[in-house]
Order: structure tokens, then C-alpha cells, then sequence
């Protein structure tokens, strides 16, 4: 195995820390917030995502006006937000990341609450291909660990 210099380790760091998706996360946590917030208030208010977000409400109205221009949420002035068809398509696709990754991770045998503070951290940054990598690796474990039970293995 090839040893990896400071250098090389900083720019592999430097490069996670400044992947270009990371304006998605940002994108992913406001529509998992409107989600929430939703499903309590219906349309869902800029300074209630503000203070949910701890984001100035200025910020928050600039993020939703570029979420409503690329069809994710439904922005009205003076009411409020919901998600579009697409951003409930997209969070529950983020949900279907955040559940194999938090079975993935109790299967290792970190506890629940660990699990879901890990995966709600890592689904915003694995790819989807991944996670569909993962999904089957997830189902053939069980498999085997079925087999093994069965068979007293």
C-alpha cells in the first residue's frame, strides 16, 4: 500500500470540505425542515424556517425564492412555502437514504440514537449510486445472517 503525504491527505480533506454538492445539502436541510414544519402548520412561514434553521430571515427568503425557480417548493409572499411535487419526491428519496444508512449503521452495532445523528450527517453527502451499493450489500447480509440463524451457524 502506497503511503499518503500531508499533502496529498489535505487536498483529499480540502476537497471533501469543498465538494461542489455541499450547496445541496443546504438545499436538502431546508426542504427536511419544510417538510416538518409542514405537516404541523401547513404553509410554513420564512421566520419560523429562520428560527428553525438559525438563519436571518433575509437569508431564508433568498434560499426559498431560488428553491421556488427551480420548482421544489411552492412560495407565496405574505403566506408562506410548501414543497412542490418535486421537493416531496426529493425528501422522500433523502428518507429512503436516511433509513438504509441508519440500518447499515445498527447492524455495526451502533445504538439507535447514534444511528440516526450519523445517518441524518451522511445522507447529504453519499451519492445515490452508493446507496443503492449499500441497500444490496445491506439485503445480502441479512440474508446470510438469516441462513446462519436457521442453521444454527
Amino acid at each position: 500500500m502506497e503511503k499518503i503525504t500531508y499533502d496529498q491527505l489535505y487536498n483529499v480533506i480540502r476537497r471533501g470540505h469543498n465538494r461542489k454538492d455541499r450547496k445541496s445539502s443546504a438545499i436538502e436541510e431546508y426542504l427536511e425542515t419544510i417538510h416538518e414544519l409542514e405537516k404541523i402548520m401547513g404553509w410554513v412561514r420564512i421566520k419560523d424556517l429562520s428560527k428553525m434553521l438559525n438563519v436571518r430571515p433575509s437569508s431564508v427568503t433568498k434560499a426559498i425564492k431560488k428553491l421556488h425557480s427551480e420548482g421544489l417548493v411552492i412560495y407565496e409572499r405574505y403566506r408562506g412555502v410548501r414543497l412542490s411535487e418535486l421537493g416531496i419526491e426529493t425528501v422522500h428519496k433523502l428518507g429512503r437514504k436516511h433509513k438504509i444508512l441508519a440500518e447499515l449503521l445498527k447492524e455495526a452495532g451502533i445504538d439507535e440514537i447514534e444511528a440516526q445523528v450519523e445517518a441524518e450527517r451522511l445522507e447529504h453527502i453519499i451519492p445515490d449510486n452508493l446507496i443503492e451499493y449499500l441497500e444490496k450489500l445491506l439485503k445480502k447480509y441479512r440474508e446470510i445472517m438469516n441462513v446462519c440463524r436457521e442453521n444454527r451457524i
